[in-house]
């Protein structure tokens, strides 16, 4: 670990010099005498598109789609940094900006129509959404991805859909969170074309104004997924394990009944802190779980943290509480 983060300060530290560099190149009189009132800009171009890629696959070794995506973002980024540092030829940089935002999207496309029959192929056989995107993606980013595109646009017969556990709970009602979640996503519908228009009166019709609505569109994409799935995906009781789901933006955690001491009902009033995780979404929180202090849970990037204390929303908390208990060994005195 002490390793990869080296790399990642010695990258950082490259990417640092190059664009000082750079400033010095295109914004300072000391390199006129040399390169002339307007040095030219490739350069800058060959090392942002292929020598900082390079050096990112030289140091980090990723897999073909993971280095295309990086090799996508570092060139975007040089391209936007270009236009600060060269003005002179803001025009053409941003031209070169549109073009990777456009390969961006088709590989997104793309990405989204392998999906679309990877998924289908599995659900074909099973119906277990979940299971047929743990077999897809071992890359925790890319499943989140795979989900907010399932849920929010590619599901249909939610009720078909198959979920490991033994007994399954939810918390769609808990305090009207579904319904919360469904008046954000009419309301972000309302005032998408009234931003788009503000925006066109300030920025005009240039990439900048585009690229805003895609985000915004992106984001009312993940709502539509997260409202979907709060619906359909359930905390549930395995015969070994917890299973907690909680809409799609956050990660899930199987927990094995070892690991947890204790379960009880509790008050709403709780506060973020090392070592807690809550899940609210737009309920009201009633459920406390407390775990042994060696439990470390993966985070929404797959990476483990230390968890102690684990707070749910559910729709009928006593009856999660008395279920959960009842499967812990030995079981959790808890008043």
């Amino acid at each position: 670990m002490q390793h990869l983060g080296s790399r990642k300060q010695f990258f950082i530290l490259a990417i640092a010099t190059v664009l000082v560099f750079y400033y010095c190149y295109f914004r300072t009189t000391l390199v006129t005498p040399i390169y002339g009132p307007d040095p030219a800009a490739w350069p800058y171009l060959v090392d942002v598109t292929f020598t900082l890629p390079l050096l990112y696959y030289f140091l980090f070794r990723p897999s073909r789609k993971k280095m295309l995506t990086a090799w996508l973002a570092i060139a975007s980024f040089g391209m936007l940094a270009g236009r600060l540092l060269n003005p002179a030829q803001e025009q053409a940089f941003g031209h070169y900006t549109i073009l990777l935002i456009a390969l961006e999207i088709g590989l997104e496309l793309a990405l989204v129509g392998v999906l679309i029959y990877q998924c289908r192929q599995l659900l074909k056989h099973s119906n277990s959404a979940d299971e047929a995107f743990a077999t897809i993606f071992t890359n925790k980013p890319m499943e989140l991805e795979a989900r907010i595109w399932y849920y929010g646009m590619l599901m249909r017969h939610g009720e078909r859909l198959h979920f490991r556990g033994e007994q399954h709970f939810r918390y769609d009602q808990n305090q009207g969170n579904a319904s919360n979640q469904l008046a954000w996503i009419m309301l972000i519908l309302f005032e998408t074309p009234i931003v788009h228009l503000f925006l066109h009166l300030w920025l005009g019709t240039g990439w900048l104004l585009w690229t805003l609505d895609l985000l915004n569109l992106w984001g009312l994409l993940a709502l539509v997924a997260e409202y979907r799935a709060t619906h359909w995906r359930p905390i549930s009781l395995d015969a070994k394990a917890l299973i907690i789901r909680n809409g799609v933006l956050a990660g899930d955690r199987n927990i094995p009944y070892p690991l947890i001491e204790a379960v009880s009902r509790c008050g709403d009033e709780v506060r973020h802190q090392a070592g807690v995780l809550i899940f609210r979404q737009g309920g009201q929180l009633n459920v406390k779980i407390q775990l042994s202090a060696a439990a470390q849970l993966p985070n929404l990037m797959g990476r483990k943290r230390p968890v102690r204390t684990i707070y749910l929303s559910m729709d009928q908390p006593a009856a999660f509480v008395d279920a959960l208990r009842a499967r812990l060994v030995p079981p959790a005195l808890t008043p």
